[in-house]
């Protein structure tokens, strides 16, 4: 085998490096050509595309029943803020977040806060009877086939939804909600 020179050395540096130039060459070339193409599809003078604005979130309303069976509106409540906690008597982590839902309920409702427990599977007295046993003060109303669940599309229990005073969904939890979660996000809505 004969020795290498340095002009053999030149050109195996030059083969391996070759793909990585040509990859680079070729990065280049299509950003050039992204650029040219921004730049050409829109006129000149053109007025640039309009920001993405809020779309108006529709007003939520349905309704339930109270225990005489008198029909309740979430409209009934306008003006005011309103968690609507579906939950069911048999549900652990419904009974989980009862009491905690009620402290919250007995501190702010002179806030203009409404709290409406919405029952979907149990009976209503037997409902009404758990409600009065733990002694909870918001008031109980009732979906039993839980139509109105299901309507929302919400699966599991509970769940709860935060309402504005103008009616719109702010806000939809699956599961046990907790004392600071209600403060972050119930709180700042009362204010005046």
């Amino acid at each position: 085998m004969s020795p290498s020179t340095p002009t053999d050395e030149m050109d195996s540096n030059r083969t391996r490096l070759q793909p990585a130039v040509m990859a680079a060459l070729v990065l280049l070339a299509a950003g050039l050509a992204f650029g040219v193409w921004l730049a050409l599809r829109a006129p000149a003078g053109a007025a640039s595309p309009a920001l993405p604005t809020a779309t108006p979130r529709p007003t939520l309303d349905f309704q339930v029943e109270d225990l005489a069976g008198d029909e309740v509106h979430l409209s009934d409540y306008r003006g005011k803020v309103v968690l609507v906690n579906f939950w069911a008597t048999w549900c652990s982590p419904c009974q989980e977040e009862m009491p905690v839902l009620d402290a919250y309920y007995q501190a702010h409702h002179d806030a203009g806060f409404v709290l409406l427990g919405v029952n979907v599977s149990d009976r209503p007295p037997e409902a009404a009877a758990y409600f009065e046993e733990a002694g909870y003060s918001f008031p109980l109303v009732f979906d039993p086939p839980g139509n109105v669940l299901i309507d929302l599309g919400a699966r599991g229990l509970p769940v709860s939804l935060l309402i504005d005073r103008d009616g719109h969904l702010v806000e939809k939890w699956v599961g046990p909600l907790t004392a600071d979660t209600l403060d972050s996000t119930i709180t700042p809505l009362l204010a005046p």
